[in-house]
């Protein structure tokens, strides 16, 4: 099987068709999805990618969750249409060590985002 065919096979399912009516036909700026496995997430924004108008924000748990999200998605999509978006400090809760490679990081997921309208902007919370 191709990988073409398991994003189709996974965009035709009935709960994913109902998620998707959810999200284009009523409008709907954010959802929550909890209770999928492995990278049934990271399919489901592979199946629905070419019909999202402006970028789209993932947020994860935490830069682990988030790296291994953009990885997943990156395999499906390809490189150039997902970016990882980091926290500009080098370690957790820790505000006053800025790391410059995460700041530069930053500012061109931010300069992308203005030149593109069709990307998957991975993040988490810190």
């Amino acid at each position: 099987m191709e990988l073409h065919q398991v994003i189709e096979f996974y965009k035709n399912g009935r709960q994913t068709s109902e998620l998707y009516s959810v999200l284009f036909n009523q409008q709907k700026k954010s959802v929550y999805l909890s209770g999928l496995t492995g990278s049934a997430s990271a399919l489901f924004i592979a199946g629905y990618y070419n019909q999202f108008t402006g970028p789209v924000l993932v947020l994860l748990g935490d830069r682990e969750e988030a790296a291994y999200f953009q990885n997943d998605l990156e395999n499906l999509l390809g490189e150039n249409r997902v970016l990882l978006f980091p926290s500009s400090y080098k370690k957790p809760y820790k505000v006053d060590q800025l790391d410059s490679s995460l700041v530069l990081q930053r500012a061109e997921v931010l300069t992308r985002i203005n030149k593109s309208d069709n990307l998957v902007v991975v993040s988490y919370p810190e």
